[in-house]
């Protein structure tokens, strides 16, 4: 758990220059709390959001980054998660909903994110999670725009 709390290395995977993309405030958030690891990110067109480049593959970024976070269509996810287990990142946060919670199609591509992470060894925290906030390492993961004005210390559970 500690790469999932204290990484030296996050790609984000589902990023865009569009103004209304979630993914892009993960990188926001990032910078805003003060990460001060690598940060990634893949989009399906290249460009930048946040001083951050975007790559077009997972292959354009280094092998065994400590976490990946995903916000994606559901539909994607299992293929996104196999390809960090090839790039030998082995822990994965999945905020893309559709899975189980949704239908019966959700249902197979959740036992299909499953299999995936199985075969390759991924621990991951989600679907369909709002993500990992650790502010003592500047971790603010959520797709949703934090301020750190807004954010008190307290006891988790």
């Amino acid at each position: 758990m500690k790469r999932v709390f204290y990484p030296q290395s996050i790609v984000v995977i589902g990023v865009s220059e569009k103004p209304d993309n979630l993914a892009r405030n993960i990188i926001a958030n990032l910078h805003a709390f003060g990460y001060q690891g690598d940060l990634y990110a893949v989009g399906q067109r290249s460009g930048e959001v946040h001083s951050v480049p975007i790559v077009t593959s997972l292959d354009q970024v280094p092998d065994g980054l400590d976490l990946a976070v995903i916000l994606t269509p559901a539909a994607v996810v299992p293929d996104l998660v196999e390809a960090c287990g090839r790039r030998s990142i082995h822990r994965v946060v999945v905020e893309s909903g559709g899975f189980g919670e949704f239908s019966d199609e959700g249902r197979l591509l959740e036992k299909r994110l499953l299999e995936v992470a199985r075969r390759w060894g991924i621990h991951f925290v989600g679907p369909n999670c709002i993500s990992v906030v650790n502010l003592e390492a500047g971790v603010c993961l959520p797709f949703v725009s934090v301020s750190p004005e807004t954010v008190r210390l307290g006891p988790a559970s």
